[in-house]
This record gives C-alpha cells, sequence and structure tokens, in this order.
C-alpha cells in the first residue's frame, strides 16, 4: 500500500505539474515556517551555546579552584618539607653536637681510666718495694733482735757469773768475819764484857 501511495503522491505531482509555482502568500508561508524553523534552531543552538559557555564557564571556574587548591596544596606541601628539613637539620645538629659529646666524654673517660692505671700500677710499685723495703727491714730488726737477745743472754750469764763469783766471796768474806767478831764476842761475852 505504501508503494501505491507513494505511485500516487509522484502522479499527482505530474498532473499538477512542474510549471505550477507557488503563490507569493505559499512562498510567504513557507518562507515563515523556514523562519521560525531556523529562529527555533538558532534559539535551540543559542541555548546550546549558553548551555556549553555556562558549561564552560564552570569548568573554567572549577579549574581555577583546582588550580588554586593545588597551588595551596604545593605551598602547604613546600612549607611542611620546609618545616621537616628545618626540624631535621636541628635535630641532625642535636644529635652530631650529643655524638661529638659522648665521643669527647668517652675519649677523655678512656685517658682517665689510662691515668687511673698508670696510678694504680705506680702505687701498686711503690707499695710492693715498700713492703720489700719493709721486709728488709722487719728481717733485719729480727736479725739484731736475735743478735742481741744472744749478746743479753750471753751477758746475764756472765753478769750471773760474776754475782755468783762475789757472793761466794762476800760469803766467804763474811763468814770469815762473822767467824772472828762471833768469836770475840764470845769471848768477851765469857770474860762479861759488854759487846760494842
Amino acid at each position: 500500500m505504501g508503494a501505491k501511495k507513494g505511485k500516487k503522491g509522484k502522479k499527482g505531482k505530474k498532473k499538477g505539474g512542474a510549471d505550477t509555482e507557488p503563490s507569493p502568500e505559499e512562498k510567504n508561508f513557507i518562507y515563515q515556517a523556514e523562519i521560525e524553523s531556523l529562529q527555533q534552531k538558532l534559539m535551540m543552538e543559542s541555548q546550546r551555546a549558553d548551555v556549553s559557555k555556562a558549561s564552560e564557564n564552570e569548568k573554567r571556574h572549577r579549574e581555577l579552584q583546582l588550580d588554586k587548591q593545588l597551588k595551596d596544596e604545593e605551598k602547604r606541601t613546600r612549607d611542611i618539607i620546609a618545616d621537616m628539613t628545618r626540624q631535621y637539620k636541628s635535630m641532625f645538629e642535636e644529635l652530631t653536637e650529643k655524638i661529638n659529646k659522648l665521643e669527647r666524654e668517652v675519649v677523655d673517660n678512656d685517658e682517665t681510666i689510662s691515668d687511673l692505671k698508670e696510678q694504680y700500677e705506680k702505687l701498686n710499685n711503690e707499695k710492693l718495694e715498700i713492703e720489700k723495703a719493709k721486709n728488709e727491714e722487719i728481717k733485719e730488726l729480727k736479725k739484731r733482735i736475735d743478735d742481741m737477745s744472744s749478746d743479753f743472754a750471753e751477758m746475764l750469764r756472765d753478769t750471773l757469773h760474776k754475782m755468783q763469783e762475789r757472793i761466794e766471796i762476800a760469803n766467804k768474806q763474811w763468814e770469815e768475819e762473822n767467824d772472828a767478831n762471833m768469836l770475840k764476842r764470845f769471848e768477851d761475852m765469857a770474860l762479861g764484857n759488854k759487846p760494842n
């Protein structure tokens, strides 16, 4: 059926003829329809352009905001990096100073320990020398005491021997003197004379 209609339409054109032009009113109506169609198209394109422009403006605005955010973030990151770098340098300097100080203390302590060891060895050697000298002195004194004891014992023996000799002599003399005195006294007593 559709094909038949198409043929009729063609036939109608043939009937109407190609020579017949539309009237000015029809032309005016056609042009008016075209103008309205074009105006509608223009409006649609204008709306589309406005939407596109608004979208582009929004896109640019978002890009500017993102760019600003990115710059702010970069600045914040740079500030954080600068602050962390400063803190790192400060901590590194402090740690380096502490390490140097501790190393100096270790060197000083090593020197002190070395000095104390030398002093200890020196004092120990002096002590050993003093002990040796004292032991020699004690040995010498013991020898002298032994010698003096021997000499004293010998002297006591000699003194005792001499005292015994003197006592014997004194006893002998006393006996001789007393014997003579006693005889004289006895004689005096026998004669009746009083003793002196």
